[in-house]
């Protein structure tokens, strides 16, 4: 205690007997120690409002429910109801006839998406600016109907209507897919063994022959499908019908996977 003053030291000494004989506490400010929180803790202004904005845009992004667009299949359909519970379509998007027939089954978990003021759709146009080929060997009643029905995006090939010509006719269909001119072909035919095998072997074009309504519906949308095959022979007006607005409608896009698998195919020849 050297160096301090005796007579302050005795003052504080008598002060502090003469509370304790009193029955008086001592007052004694007590902080908790350094980095302990005591609950009051408030974070700075700026700090408090960039996580408010963080929760709310992790709460944005949680509950933003993203419709069904384009052509839409029964198999979407039916994930989305297994997936949410319901299927959100938007208001432009078209359904495939077995889709339809899945909407009308379940009426009560298809819905449609209230359209937001401002903002574009979902390219409207872009179906009608497909450009199709088409082509047939013989002739067939319920195909010109269908094709002239559909003139305005099906485009008839010049090729000979007959079956020595379906190589040069996949050729220049590979061509003109390959160029960009068209987005695929429809090709009617006897017997579609001969088309098949020549469509599948090229680089551009994914062919799927139309054994069913179904059967174009997982083409379009597992490989992107754009050549449809149709032995006209076996089907009606109906059937050809369904299966040319499922195939035309479509905007035959191939993912990364499939792009892969079909190159590895092609090296395997």
């Amino acid at each position: 205690m050297a160096g301090m003053d005796e007579n302050l030291i005795k003052a504080i000494t008598e002060q502090v007997i003469k509370a304790m004989q009193q029955g008086r506490e001592l007052p004694a400010a007590i902080n908790p120690p350094a980095g302990t929180c005591d609950g009051t803790f408030k974070p700075e202004s700026s700090s408090s409002q960039t996580v408010a904005e963080s929760l709310r845009d992790a709460d944005a992004s949680k509950t933003t429910d993203i419709p069904l667009t384009g052509i839409i299949t029964a198999n979407q359909l039916e994930q989305a109801v297994k997936d949410k519970g319901y299927a959100l379509v938007a208001q432009d998007a078209r359904l495939t006839p077995l889709a339809n027939d899945f909407a009308r089954q379940h009426k009560d978990k298809i819905r449609r998406a209230n359209p937001v003021a401002g903002t574009a759709s979902t390219n409207p146009t872009r179906v009608a600016n497909n450009r199709w080929y088409w082509w047939i060997d013989g002739t067939c009643p319920v195909v010109k109907k269908v094709t002239a029905e559909r003139q305005a995006v099906l485009t008839p090939m010049a090729n000979p209507r007959k079956s020595e010509a379906v190589l040069s006719v996949v050729r220049d269909l590979a061509s003109a897919v390959k160029s960009g001119h068209v987005s695929g072909g429809v090709l009617f035919v006897p017997i579609a063994a001969k088309a098949a095998c020549y469509v599948n072997r090229t680089q551009s074009l994914r062919g799927v022959v139309g054994t069913s309504i179904k059967a174009v519906e997982e083409a379009v949308s597992e490989i992107g499908a754009n050549v449809l095959i149709v032995e006209y022979l076996q089907h009606g007006s109906a059937s050809v019908n369904a299966m040319l607005d499922v195939f035309l409608a479509a905007k035959p896009d191939v993912n990364t996977l499939i792009q892969r698998a079909l190159a590895e195919c092609h090296r395997l020849s």
